[in-house]
C-alpha cells in the first residue's frame, strides 16, 4: 500500500496528503475482523476523503481501497 501511495506524483498529492491517506487506509485496514458497521464507517471516511481530493487521487488509491472490503467480516 505505501509503495502505491508514494508512487502518486507530487503534482497530484503532496507528501502531507500522502501521509494522511496512509493513515486513513491503515485505519480502514484495522477494521478487518470487526463489525460490518465499524468497517462501513471507516470505508465511508476514506471514500469521502478521496471524493474531496479529486479524480486523480481517487484513481491512484482506488485499487487498494476496493481490496480491503473483500477481507472484512
Amino acid at each position: 500500500m505505501a509503495e502505491q501511495i508514494q508512487a502518486i506524483p507530487e503534482s497530484v498529492l503532496s507528501e502531507d496528503l500522502k501521509s494522511e491517506l496512509k493513515l486513513l487506509l491503515l485505519d480502514m485496514d484495522s477494521a478487518r475482523g470487526k463489525s460490518k458497521k465499524d468497517a462501513e464507517g471507516k470505508l465511508k471516511k476514506v471514500l469521502d476523503w478521496l471524493a474531496d481530493k479529486g479524480v486523480d487521487v481517487a484513481l491512484a488509491a482506488l485499487p487498494y481501497v476496493l481490496n480491503v472490503p473483500q477481507t472484512l467480516a
